[in-house]
């Protein structure tokens, strides 16, 4: 379900709005979800799909406590991340510094009709995403 609301929708709507209409309700299945531990029951890789929904969020406490904490959570106390986990450390880590910087995703306003302020679309220019 966490799928198909986050990564489905994402991909059915492209370059439209409702490509994030689902984003709310694709955190509450995630939310529901990691709080029974049904991500814990995965291994690493499609576990981090249970934890997009956040880092998807245009919202700084949203990206950062949960999205970035759920997907740095691929370790051990004291065992060295594996590869995958880096990796899915990296994009929420990249999901966040976007978000700390401007409150939103920039790539996000042309679709979603928004004026990008000049530091964005210098963001934008440089050929960065999020």
């Amino acid at each position: 379900m966490v799928i198909l609301l986050d990564q489905f929708t994402r991909n059915l709507y492209r370059d439209d709005p409702r490509a994030f209409d689902a984003d709310p309700v694709a955190r509450g299945v995630a939310t529901r979800a990691i709080d029974r531990g049904f991500d814990k029951a995965v291994s690493l890789q499609p576990r981090s799909f249970f934890y997009l929904p956040y880092e998807h969020a245009e919202d700084r406490d949203l990206a950062g406590a949960r999205g970035g904490a759920l997907s740095g959570d691929g370790r051990r106390r004291g065992a060295r991340r594996s590869p995958m986990a880096e990796y899915l450390l990296s994009y929420a880590v990249r999901h966040q510094v976007v978000v700390d910087r401007f409150g939103r995703f920039p790539h996000r306003n042309k679709v979603l009709g928004r004026e990008s302020t000049p530091a964005e679309r210098e963001h934008l220019d440089a050929g960065k995403t999020f």
